[in-house]
């Protein structure tokens, strides 16, 4: 299993060809959002690209609120470049982010009990997403959330 600490960048090859085009979808989406949102109350044209973005990948509304535009810019490179070869290894936690919480919130919509030891922490489904990458993946859970969201700082009621 790769480990990294906060600053490391590693190469997985574990992500394949369509997980990239969907990251690839994913930022590109958020860069037009970003720049038709301008500062005011989104239009209903924008809001239902928001919710279709929300339902496609979980968390990006958070990426879209708090990643500045040049990083969304870096990551939309970066995934471009991963569909045609080696993944850094946070695109991986990227995608995998995604699957876990779009599974989680189908489950919560069809009235799915969680199974032992994956019950949501005061509600927050990120508690375990980030607990079970940090288990796939053997890298600290912080490590993965500061590199997915580094301008948010991890509050406790978060993590459990």
């Amino acid at each position: 299993m790769p480990t990294a600490s906060a600053g490391e960048e590693l190469i997985d090859p574990r992500l394949d060809r369509a997980a990239c085009v969907a990251l690839v979808d994913k930022c590109a989406r958020m860069l037009v959002l970003r720049a038709s949102l301008g500062r005011g109350t989104p239009s209903p044209p924008n809001r239902e690209l928001l919710r279709a973005l929300a339902a496609d990948y979980p968390g990006a509304l958070r990426e879209l609120e708090q990643l500045p535009t040049f990083d969304i810019e870096a990551r939309l490179e970066v995934s471009r470049a991963a569909s045609r070869g080696l993944v850094p290894v946070w695109l991986l936690w990227t995608a995998r982010y995604h699957e876990r919480m779009r599974a989680l919130l189908a489950d919560r919509r069809a009235g799915v009990r969680p199974l032992p030891g994956t019950a949501t922490v005061n509600g927050r489904m990120n508690v375990v997403v980030f607990a079970a990458l940090a288990a796939e993946f053997g890298v600290a859970a912080d490590v993965i959330w500061q590199r997915l969201f580094p301008s948010i700082t991890p509050r406790p009621h978060r993590r459990g």
